[in-house]
């Protein structure tokens, strides 16, 4: 079949079903991550932003790392269309001690931690509000407040049918 020729010439790997719904492949990497259930109502006040983060963590293994600072709600790592990892998610903790605890000591390390092997995991307090300015703030994202996709200012592609008209009219015909 054309998967069995694609694994023989190296190309993708085969998939197969698991008990929990989700599907490995043949190296037995999950490509459909297993979501963290909350334990209780997520709170925004007690959200951190994690970035950096090596893509072949779990939300259970980031979850039971922070455990050590106090009870975690909730842990989503945000994932592709595929299932991959971005590399970036956000933690809840459960109550305000938790969330001061790692408040504290990701402070004490600049915002940059080791955690699970990797270095230089960002974590900081999340805050909606400077999330939501900064989406709606194009100079923000480094495009220098040009617009959009199609607002381009012209670039001097709008004379150029009337340039052709003009010396069309020019040659007398």
């Amino acid at each position: 079949s054309y998967l069995q020729q694609l694994q023989r010439h190296g190309g993708q790997q085969s998939n197969r079903n698991t008990s929990d719904g989700s599907t490995t492949s043949s190296n037995g990497k999950s490509n459909t991550p297993v979501a963290d259930v909350p334990i209780g109502p997520l709170d925004d006040t007690l959200k951190f932003f994690l970035a950096n983060m090596s893509y072949s963590l779990t939300a259970q293994e980031v979850k039971q790392w922070f455990q050590q600072f106090g009870t975690v709600n909730h842990v989503k790592i945000i994932h592709d269309k595929i299932g991959n990892s971005k590399g970036y998610g956000f933690l809840y903790m459960y109550n305000p001690e938790g969330a001061a605890a790692v408040e504290q000591f990701v402070g004490s390390q600049n915002n940059l931690i080791s955690m699970l092997g990797r270095n230089n995991v960002h974590c900081a307090r999340h805050d909606e509000r400077k999330a939501q300015s900064s989406k709606g703030n194009p100079s923000s994202r480094g495009r220098g407040g040009r617009g959009g996709r199609f607002n381009r200012g012209g670039r001097g592609r709008g004379n150029r049918h009337q340039n052709q008209n003009q010396s069309y009219n020019d040659s007398g015909q």
